[in-house]
């Protein structure tokens, strides 16, 4: 049966796809009651699962969700850890950062930056689960950013892992998880 709605789903524009996305890594994001719509674009990176943009015509945010698959790290703290002493290499500012849990239950890190060069704020979101991290990425322009958080952490709230049944994969794609 997953078969043929994968088959189906393929078929669907994304513009059309209401509710859950699930992607390929095990997790799903609901952005139907967002203003964030999914693009594509030619030049996504390969770690770099999902992009996002505001539905706004002003708006240059984006949300990016990447996918780090096989770490060497055993937990959300020692991933996150490494980051963190990190960041200032890439001209990045912590502005600070708290470990969370969803709405739907899933343990997670925020990290707030800043990147003073490009006028940019960011809010960087990870989850970990068996050695793989889904960072999630939110950045907008300083003068922007106060209102563009409010998005960002409505799209972060829908999160969760997809529970499978062991020795089985979640589906491949896109697919509408609704009726």
């Amino acid at each position: 049966m997953s078969l043929s709605l994968n088959a189906i789903a393929m078929r669907i524009p994304d513009s059309l796809v209401r509710g859950p996305i699930i992607l390929n890594d095990g997790f799903s994001l609901d952005p139907s009651h967002t203003k964030w719509v999914r693009v594509t674009t030619e030049n996504q990176k390969d770690k770099m699962e999902a992009l996002f943009q505001l539905k706004t015509e002003a708006s240059v945010a984006t949300f990016t969700v990447r996918v780090d698959k096989e770490t060497d790290y055993e937990s959300l703290q020692d991933y996150a850890n490494k980051w963190l002493k990190s960041y200032g290499q890439f001209g990045l500012e912590v502005l600070g950062h708290k470990y969370f849990k969803n709405e739907n239950n899933e343990n997670g890190l925020v990290v707030d930056l800043k990147n003073s060069s490009a006028h940019k704020k960011l809010r960087q979101v990870i989850f970990f689960r068996n050695a793989k991290a889904i960072v999630m990425t939110c950045m907008d322009q300083i003068s922007q950013f106060s209102t563009t958080i409010k998005n960002c952490n409505d799209l972060i709230h829908t999160f969760t892992w997809i529970k499978t049944e062991p020795n089985t994969e979640p589906s491949k794609g896109l697919i509408n998880t609704r009726s």
